[in-house]
């Protein structure tokens, strides 16, 4: 705050520095346009700060800039300065600017240099310039300014004798230009320790928003009380300090005694009040006001004492994404291995959604239509991000892998479900151990942190179990992904009697996700299949409850759909028959009837026109691939052109068997006589390139 230095002085207030003047001006029509500087303008605020503080403009060591780091203002703005404070000085001023360390902070930029600026002179240091290498060759000068380098800094104040004294300034857009002159603060009379200096007691106040912010308050406190007055400290907890929810009120008669009090309750949050006021008793308990000060002998003063202990919690820019970086040798990743790969759970994936949407600000626990759309193989290390854009949540690497919709609708209420009669519907046992095993058959492989089965029951109305993770991971932050993933190992148990084939059915899709409550370390999970067309032969879905030991619903997967994953025998290329052939993209040149080279194609219904494109010096150029191509597997999605460029030669003279791509390529089977299709479908003949009769 400001107050006049003389009032300060006779309150006793401490003096953080001197404002000696300052000065306000606007370029006016000097500036070339709205956003341009005028050097013009600077040099007269400066001239006018000074003159209102009436010191010599040498005798300031500390110029704090505008310094807003771009090729126009920096030069102008260091000329301003180098005719006012610059020229012959016997020791040159340090030049710096805060916005390096910390950007430009908008309506804040001026009040940040000025905090920077009494710093400095309450310390006696001219801070480093961070980063900083190499000046603006367009600066200039004569050597009185020098930026504050590693050596600037080093040397101590730039300006040795008399008052320290600083300069700040600070330039808005539209031309408007501030400045300050500042100097360091007037001595005052040393504060003497006191033991009793009336024999009286006194009763110390302390506040803070939560408990664990009044302990580390009190723990601070202990280590800053004892050189002091104890009337000085306790009128500045009272006088100077606001009065928050959490309160402390201790009595002593010394600041040793003080101290100790402090530090036994920052200890262990007890504290022996037997012997407060009821006054004071009633205002701690937030009862009854603050009792008046006690008379002192002499008037009090405002000491420096620490400030509150705000709680460290870092607060990211809004829409910004979460990231986290997995590696292999992770539990995450190391003890979840698909297809012999390690991969990330797709329950990590929701835990990092859920974490993006509650730090984004959205007060909800819920989504729906999760799309699970590739796996994260975590066969080196992988940044994930999550970030929060349009009512929508992304978790993604160099490419989407989870999306979903943010619930902004309250969910429906948890509820709480019958373990008894759950365990009475699932007579049938599965030993865990042997559970793994048959994970491990179809492809999905469990490391210690992963087995998290303790109990599985299932039957004819689906599955039960009992999950319990272990003590020592803690990678989810806002669920446990070993937990949530148990509750997905969990539908095995609708599967056991069934013939899967080898294959491993993974997680692709949920239609909601609620969080009721925070998911303990042990849950039971309740597994519902739902019926589905074709009798689930190739998707899956169930629906699944997680709940307390004591059967409180907690969370709740609607629609849980899972699919297969190829095999890698499934991924090879087909087997095709030795007389089909696969397209592939090719350079060719374009002939014209006459000879040479042309932009026209000739085909059996006669020349048309070439798309336009760059030719090539030998009258070439490279075709575009076409949308039907392929030269690994697979078949062509549609005829292709007809003529005897594609072919090399005669249509007629080089028939080959050919299908449209509707149908799987034949492998076996009569073709019609003297027709050069395979038997597919009726309607390819007519369109084939080999134009043989059928």
């Amino acid at each position: 705050m400001l107050r006049r230095l003389a009032d300060a002085l006779a309150d006793g207030d401490p003096v953080r520095a001197v404002l000696r003047g300052s000065a306000v001006n606007n370029d006016g029509a000097r500036k070339m346009d709205y956003h341009a500087p005028s050097p013009e303008g600077q040099e007269a605020v400066l001239r006018e700060a000074l003159a209102v503080a009436g010191v010599d403009p040498h005798s300031v060591g500390l110029l704090e800039t505008h310094g807003t780091g771009t090729h126009l203002g920096d030069p102008v703005e260091f000329a301003a300065l180098e005719r006012v404070y610059g020229g012959d000085r016997p020791h040159p001023a340090a030049v710096g600017s805060v916005k390096s360390v910390v950007g430009h902070l908008n309506t804040a930029a001026g009040i940040a240099g000025v905090v920077k600026a009494v710093l400095a002179l309450e310390h006696g240091t001219v801070p480093r310039q961070v980063p900083f290498d190499t000046p603006n060759r367009a600066l200039g000068g004569t050597g009185g300014l020098r930026i504050a380098d590693a050596d600037v800094a080093e040397a101590g104040w730039p300006v040795p004798g008399g008052p320290r004294r600083a300069a700040v300034s600070s330039f808005g857009i539209g031309g408007t230009n501030a400045h300050v002159v500042l100097e360091q603060a007037p001595a005052r009379p040393a504060e003497a320790a006191d033991g009793v200096p009336d024999g009286g007691r006194r009763w110390a106040v302390l506040s803070a928003h939560t408990e664990t912010a009044l302990r580390e308050l009190a723990g601070t406190l202990a280590g800053a009380v004892e050189p002091l007055s104890l009337p000085d400290v306790v009128h500045t907890l009272r006088e100077g300090r606001s009065h928050r929810r959490a309160r402390l009120v201790v009595g002593a008669t010394t600041t040793g005694e003080l101290r100790d009090k402090l530090r036994e309750f920052a200890a262990d949050g007890r504290f022996d009040d037997g012997d407060v006021p009821d006054a004071y008793r009633a205002w701690a308990a937030g009862e009854g006001p603050l009792p008046a000060a006690d008379d002192e002998q002499r008037t009090p003063r405002r000491v420096r004492l620490p400030g509150y202990p705000f709680a460290r919690v870092r607060r990211p820019r809004p829409g910004a994404a979460l990231v986290r970086t997995v590696r292999p040798d992770e539990p995450l990743a190391a003890d979840h291995v698909v297809a012999g790969r390690p991969v990330l759970p797709a329950a990590a994936q929701l835990d990092l959604a859920l974490t993006a949407v509650r730090r984004d600000g959205t007060d909800t626990a819920r989504l729906t239509d999760v799309a699970f759309h590739r796996p994260v193989e975590v066969t080196g290390a992988v940044t994930l991000s999550a970030a929060v854009a349009d009512g929508a949540v992304t978790v993604a690497s160099d490419v989407p892998h989870t999306e979903a919709r943010v619930s902004v609708t309250g969910s429906e209420a948890a509820g709480r479900i019958d373990l008894a009669a759950l365990r009475a519907a699932h007579p049938d046992v599965a030993e865990p151990a042997d559970l793994y095993r048959w994970f491990a058959a179809h492809g999905v492989s469990y490391g210690p942190a992963f087995q998290v089965l303790r109990e599985l029951r299932h039957g004819e109305e689906g599955a039960l179990a009992r999950v319990e993770a272990p003590e020592t991971p803690a990678d989810g932050d806002t669920v446990s992904p070993y937990v949530l993933d148990g509750a997905l190992q969990t539908v095995a148990g609708c599967v056991l009697r069934e013939d899967l084939g080898g294959e491993t059915f993974i997680p692709f899709a949920v239609d909601a996700l609620t969080l009721h409550a925070g998911l303990p370390q042990e849950v039971w999970v309740h597994i519902r299949p739902l019926p589905l067309a074709g009798r689930g032969r190739r998707v899956r879905k169930y629906d699944v409850t997680v709940a307390d030991p004591d059967g409180h619903v907690v969370l709740t997967l609607t629609g849980l759909a899972l699919r297969p994953v190829p095999r890698p025998e499934d991924t090879a290329a087909p087997e095709l028959p030795a007389d089909v052939h696969l397209f592939a993209p090719a350079t060719a040149p374009l002939t014209a009837a006459g000879g040479g080279t042309s932009g026209r194609t000739g085909g059996p219904g006669g020349a048309e026109e070439a798309p336009p494109g760059p030719s090539s010096s030998s009258g070439t150029r490279p075709s575009t691939t076409p949308p039907w191509s392929s030269t690994t597997r697979g078949t062509p999605r549609r005829p292709p052109p007809p003529g005897p460029n594609w072919s090399g030669g005669s249509a007629r003279a080089r028939p080959r068997p050919w299908w449209c791509g509707r149908s799987p390529p034949p492998r076996a089977g009569p073709r019609t006589p003297g027709c050069a299709c395979w038997p597919c479908c009726g309607p390819c003949c007519a369109r084939s390139p080999a134009a043989a009769p059928g």
